[in-house]
């Protein structure tokens, strides 16, 4: 079977989660589904990514929204029917709205409804059109949580037997060390880019008010955006770390934070947890579905409640710690892209072989 593979999208180092999920879940589908023939249509910003696979590289940059919107609708439908292709995966929420062959659509949460101020007007109106539109028009759309199901159902308009869940992995290379990391000043970590979503300059404030009793700082790792908060004391914003950098960050931390106020899937917390880290996060979106009982969970809008969690994690005895961190590790270990590729492919074989 023919699987076209649309990555117009992706722009490397600045898409996140959905980067996170195309890479790793390509990678996934060669290993679990050999006798799938996988050909990537790229764009001019990705197409070096993809070097050991099968492609098409369009004549498109993806940072023009306009272009690439318009490629995805034309020559990406006129390239895969020239291939021939069974079916078509966009892993970038968009898709072609008319095809001859079936396809399938990645839709990672409904954050451009939920919360518009994370956009620019011009790409809240595409969104607003293309996404909904290309979600009732696929054979089936995929996600990654039961939640971002409900949101995509509620807030899109699409049939919920059209929309299937199949949750994300993450990769063996967030474990914890080998042996006892160095000591050093404790701090706190949250990861996350600056979107007003993400509640930093809530949480910020709750630091600011904790570090009158704790000696932590607190690293924050992401781009920044327009729900940067201002910078205080003992915080340290890093915008850029390398996979290794943000490896030993999850391993060092005495505790990791994700004040978010909407998650389709969080992958943070679950590569936290499989390096160890002692995880506290928002009770909002899919976090509590992700993480389960191996995280303790905080108001997001209640800033006391937000303190007394964090508070409370710090102070909490040595068992049970130990115990958080087992449930952890067992929650993380429940979270591969094999399981991943195998459940798409099964999706991928269902549609066509329903045409």
């Amino acid at each position: 079977m023919r699987v076209g593979v649309n990555t117009l999208f992706l722009i490397p180092g600045e898409v996140g989660g959905s980067e996170t999920v195309t890479r790793n879940l390509v990678s996934a589908l060669r290993t679990v589904a050999p006798e799938l023939e996988l050909l990537l249509f790229t764009n001019k910003e990705n197409d070096a990514t993809f070097t050991d696979y099968s492609r098409v590289c369009l004549n498109v940059f993806a940072r023009n929204r306009a272009s690439r919107v318009i490629a995805e609708q034309t020559s990406l439908v006129r390239q895969a029917s020239r291939a021939r292709v069974d079916v078509l995966l966009s892993l970038g929420y968009t898709a072609p709205l008319y095809t001859p062959f079936p396809q399938a659509v990645m839709i990672y949460d409904a954050q451009f409804v939920a919360h518009p101020e994370d956009f620019p007007m011009f790409s809240r109106m595409v969104q607003r059109v293309i996404i909904p539109y290309a979600a009732r028009r696929a054979n089936v759309v995929l996600t990654g949580s039961h939640f971002a199901k409900q949101e995509i159902v509620q807030r899109l308009g699409v049939p919920e037997k059209s929309v299937e869940v199949v949750p994300f992995g993450i990769s063996p290379v967030f474990s914890p060390a080998e042996k006892d990391q160095e000591s050093g000043a404790p701090y706190l970590l949250c990861v996350c880019n600056a979107y007003p979503h993400k509640n930093l300059a809530r949480f910020v404030r709750v630091f600011q008010s904790l570090s009158r009793e704790i000696p932590h700082q607190l690293i924050i790792v992401g781009k920044s955006g327009a729900g940067e908060p201002p910078p205080i004391p003992r915080v340290e914003r890093r915008q850029q770390v390398t996979l290794s950098e943000l490896v030993n960050l999850y391993r060092g931390c005495e505790l990791f934070v994700l004040p978010s106020l909407y998650e389709g899937f969080g992958f943070p917390v679950l590569e936290a947890m499989a390096c160890g880290a002692r995880v506290v996060a928002a009770r909002s979106g899919s976090l509590p579905e992700v993480a389960g009982d191996a995280a303790t969970y905080f108001d997001p809008t209640d800033e006391h409640d937000m303190a007394n969690a964090i508070r409370t994690a710090l102070e909490e005895s040595s068992d049970t710690r130990t115990r958080y961190r087992t449930k952890g590790f067992q929650q993380a270990a429940s979270y591969t892209w094999e399981a991943t590729a195998a459940r798409v492919t099964e999706i991928l074989k269902g549609i066509v072989a329903l045409e």
